[in-house]
């Protein structure tokens, strides 16, 4: 019984330290992330239920054990849910704004995918590349979101 309890605790500990390896600490000029990233292990839990990081991702990544496969497995299916909802709340979002505010927000976003693209491929590792994308899709869904709120 004690070695099933062991395995629980070191799954979790494993998802926490695993998602807290995505998170850095700078930030962009352009205010990307949005959303103040953790510097504590401690924060990290609520950072992800602020972005609305799906509960089930962390434990998915518990339950694959730190086994590539099966971790990129989660990592696909956070990614199209945090993807999914970035492109959803852009239409909304572009649907409710003037001809020149639409063109604003088209190079705002444009200007977000490269800096996406430039601070997430700055991991070394592919699958830390790949969180860091999750993260910022997460985000910026989140930023977004908010800004369609305050309308």
């Amino acid at each position: 019984m004690r070695t099933s309890s062991i395995s629980v605790e070191r799954k979790a500990l494993f998802a926490t330290a695993f998602s807290m390896a995505f998170v850095s600490l700078s930030c962009s000029a352009d205010q990307w992330p949005a959303h103040p990233m953790p510097t504590k292990l401690s924060e990290v839990a609520a950072h992800s239920a602020l972005i609305k990081i799906r509960p089930s991702f962390k434990q998915c990544l518990g339950d694959a054990g730190g086994s590539t496969p099966p971790t990129k497995d989660c990592m696909d299916d956070e990614y199209d849910y945090q993807d999914g909802r970035l492109n959803l709340v852009y239409k909304q979002l572009m649907v409710s704004l003037s001809k020149d505010g639409q063109a604003k927000l088209r190079e705002e976003e444009r200007r977000w995918i490269r800096f996406r693209d430039g601070y997430c491929n700055k991991e070394e590792a592919e699958l830390a590349s790949y969180g860091c994308e999750i993260e910022m899709a997460a985000d910026r869904a989140t930023q977004l979101e908010d800004r369609l709120k305050s309308r």
